[in-house]
């Protein structure tokens, strides 16, 4: 470390101290593969200009006596050896002002932390003694500072994204089984939305119920009324499986457009331009920006409590990519890392075939994934930039399989069977095996007394052939309404 470096270290160990934060020996590795898990790369390398000095003075000898006090002192030695005279830095005025909100906070001892870990990275003064909680490895080992597309494939070989925030590759067989069910039609946006919102509060009216019983000497529910999701009459041994249920759905769309969080408003111009195609159109809560659903497309939506598996957001999204992998290479299908930092599954570095977005409440996953199957689910995005990435285009199963087709010279020798037209359903089917295999959940089907299904007739089959070049057969259904653990949902 350079004698520039240390205000930074020393940030480091105040806002340890404001925020009763205990530095613990792996606290470079946690920070460095956290930030790069989460796309901070650019962070890395420190940017003067992004510090601010505050009227905040800090005291180095008042936070190693504190270590000390809590049993860090040796630690605290090594530090004051490491950064020298400590009067002559007790006075630096450093940017250890704790900013006002939680989420200023975040961007604020981010930033701070890659400062400090950039000063280590870019050094290759060896004659320094630098804290041992600090460094992983010394730099003497490399002549230059390692690079954001080294670290990430570091990164990606080690697991260290998802080893950091849970144990992810633990089994969770001895969990109630994931039921997963297949949805026979086409279902709208807005009732697809409809039904995760009542999963996901239907777990948590069963939760709440059972501590409402906790307190009573009633075997029933009958004081909870107040919780629609839940029957009045709902037995105690029945809300603990509803309270403890994940579910996967599994399903196709109506042709809609959809636009993640980044935006709080709808545009009416794109929005009328859009519908004038058949299709629907709506603003989400999921991540990412415009992407398009609709018949051919394999949509999965887990609602999960990624609390029972331990899984930190980051890792849940990165357990559904690469169960997509999975399901993907058992087609004989390759992929490769997302170009640039962008997220979902990529078939090469020009072709992305599934997107991921998700929204994750109290720990409970909604939204989910899109695999692109047949060829008709590819009509839709000629009409966006989907993902709102320029100069890369969206492919699909059916035409990576095409044995005539142009891609199939980058497919691998395959030699077991393969439909090669094959149908949603069906690898519906299949990727439960996968989501199964990735998650270490069993998989169940679901009963008819769990799910049924109101079918109507898709009306606009001709707007849609016509505009969107999508194909809806005749005996292809649209979802009115869903039957759900005994309650109706609907969108009117």
């Amino acid at each position: 470390m350079a004698e520039a470096d240390y205000p930074a270290a020393i940030v480091v160990l105040n806002l340890f101290e404001r925020w009763r934060i205990t530095p613990a020996t792996s606290t470079y590795r946690t920070v460095v593969n956290a930030l790069l898990a989460q796309g901070h790369q650019a962070a890395l390398f420190s940017n003067e200009a992004s510090e601010r000095f505050s009227e905040s003075r800090m005291n180095l000898d008042t936070v190693l006596q504190s270590m000390a006090r809590q049993g860090n002192n040796e630690q605290a030695e090594t530090l004051r050896l490491a950064l020298g005279d400590s009067s002559a830095l007790s006075e630096t005025s450093v940017t250890s002002a704790q900013p006002a909100s939680p989420l200023r906070q975040t961007q604020y001892l981010i930033r701070t932390l890659n400062q400090a870990c950039a000063a280590e990275i870019t050094s290759t003064d060896a004659s320094r003694t630098v804290p041992g909680w600090l460094t992983v490895r010394r730099n003497a080992d490399r002549e230059e500072p390692l690079s954001h597309d080294e670290a990430m494939k570091r990164v990606s070989e080690t697991g260290a994204s998802c080893d950091l925030a849970s144990a992810t590759k633990g089994d969770y067989t001895h969990l109630p089984p994931v039921r997963a069910i297949y949805i026979p039609g086409f279902v709208p946006y807005d009732l697809g939305l409809a039904l995760q919102e009542h999963l996901v509060k239907q777990r948590s009216d069963a939760r709440a119920a059972l501590r409402a019983l906790s307190d009573s000497t009633s075997s029933s529910a009958s004081t909870l009324s107040g919780h629609s999701s839940i029957s009045p009459s709902t037995r105690q041994s029945t809300l603990e499986i509803l309270a403890a249920q994940d579910t996967l759905l599994l399903l196709q769309h109506r042709p809609v457009y959809t636009e993640g969080r980044r935006h709080d408003t709808e545009d009416n111009l794109v929005a009328t331009a859009l519908r004038s195609l058949g299709a629907d159109y709506h603003l989400t809560k999921r991540g990412g920006q415009i992407t398009y659903h609709g018949p051919g497309q394999l949509v999965g939506y887990p609602i999960l409590n990624l609390s029972s598996m331990n899984l930190a957001s980051r890792c849940y999204v990165d357990k559904i990519q690469d169960s997509l992998i999975s399901l993907l290479a058992a087609r004989g299908i390759l992929t490769v890392d997302p170009p640039e930092n962008h997220t979902g599954v990529w078939a090469d570095e020009y072709h992305k075939i599934a997107s991921i977005g998700i929204q994750v409440r109290h720990r409970v996953s909604s939204h989910g994934f899109a695999l692109n199957v047949e060829g008709r689910a590819m009509g839709g995005f000629r009409h966006i930039v989907a993902c709102g990435i320029v100069g890369r285009n969206m492919t699909c199963l059916h035409d990576r399989l095409d044995p005539s087709g142009p891609f199939a010279r980058h497919n691998p020798v395959f030699d077991g069977e393969r439909d090669v037209k094959e149908s949603v359903e069906s690898v519906a089917r299949s990727y439960k095996d996968h989501f199964a295999s990735v998650f270490g959940r069993r998989v169940r089907e679901t009963s008819e007394e769990e799910f049924a299904f109101e079918l109507v007739e898709e009306t606009d089959r001709a707007r849609l052939r016509e505009k969107l070049n999508v194909e809806v057969g005749e005996e292809e259904r649209v979802v009115k309404s869903v039957m759900v653990d005994g309650v109706m949902v609907r969108v009117e």
